[in-house]
């Protein structure tokens, strides 16, 4: 089976599922929404491009839409594919508004709707290793989580959201339930010519004693994607810049499939088998929540 796909935004993110399409059996890329007129050097003569989104989400030829737009869009462009009958794979964080988030849940149900976020590290097959390797050293103490860069500084996503949504979702999926508490704080604040600069730190709790200590921004020295899971009976440690998975100090190989590359595939396996497992889109939503929560903390006013 071919599965017929669309790609809304041909940006950044855009263009890497655009070359990631290319390398999956069964995808077949047909249409892209983008208004730059660059896009059509990025994909094969026969894929159709528009510059109205609406036209596109409107065909009959295609069998699902990943959406790789600013997040203000995602609510209207995602309420539509939906509408359309079509799959979604939305890019995070799902919206900026939680009511947004939780409508686009409860519409998916009511039509069993099919609808994947793109949490690509949830998606990386070290943190599925992770995951399993947790299973056998005890229960979970502790995460640790360092995330961030020099920029982007983006106008439409603060960096609350650009970042955190990768460590939140990594934190839901590992302990299986939400913090029973929460607290964010901004260390560092700079308004900089690129834009807005913060590093912030989110202290989570969950039942059963465990904690979790994040700490992301746009205005590191060098790029930084680090997690921890200190456990009963050992400790999981993952360097994504140094790219080493270590278990008790000891180094462990992880398989090289990118995230992205998993993430659609099992799109695409979603679409072809009509598995309407809303899971990953609540753990979404919670994620939306949690960082709703987290900006209403982090207030203006609020003195570094």
């Amino acid at each position: 089976m071919t599965v017929r796909l669309a790609l809304i935004g041909a940006g950044h993110w855009g263009r890497a599922y655009i070359r990631t399409i290319k390398t999956i059996p069964g995808a077949l890329l047909v249409r892209v929404a983008s208004k730059n007129p660059q896009t059509r050097s990025l994909v094969d003569p026969e894929v159709k491009i528009s510059g109205d989104w609406c036209q596109v989400v409107g065909s009959q030829d295609i069998d699902g839409v990943i959406v790789a737009t600013p997040p203000a869009t995602h609510f209207e462009i995602g309420m539509q594919a939906l509408r359309s009958g079509l799959a979604v794979l939305m890019e995070k964080p799902l919206t900026l508004d939680l009511g947004q988030a939780q409508n686009l849940l409860k519409f998916t149900a009511k039509q069993n709707g099919l609808f994947m976020v793109d949490h690509t590290y949830l998606f990386h097959p070290a943190y599925r290793l992770i995951k399993k390797k947790s299973r056998e050293l005890g229960a979970i103490k502790l995460i640790v989580s360092r995330a961030g860069n020099r920029g982007p500084f983006r106008e439409d996503t603060p960096p609350l959201w650009d970042y955190a949504a990768h460590d939140l979702a990594i934190c839901l999926d590992l302990v299986g339930k939400p913090p029973s508490s929460i607290r964010a704080l901004r260390e560092k604040k700079e308004t900089l010519p690129q834009g807005r600069g913060e590093i912030i730190r989110l202290k989570l709790e969950f039942p059963g004693s465990i904690k979790a200590d994040i700490q992301i921004g746009n205005i590191l020295p060098a790029k930084e994607r680090f997690f921890e899971v200190q456990l009963n009976d050992g400790a999981l440690t993952f360097d994504n810049i140094a790219q080493t998975l270590k278990d008790a100090g000891k180094t462990i190989p992880y398989p090289p499939t990118p995230p992205l590359t998993q993430a659609v595939k099992e799109f695409i396996e979603m679409i072809a088998l009509g598995r309407s497992d809303h899971e990953n889109l609540k753990l979404g939503v919670e994620v939306i929540r949690l960082l709703a929560q987290c900006d209403r903390m982090l207030s203006p006013s609020e003195k570094v």
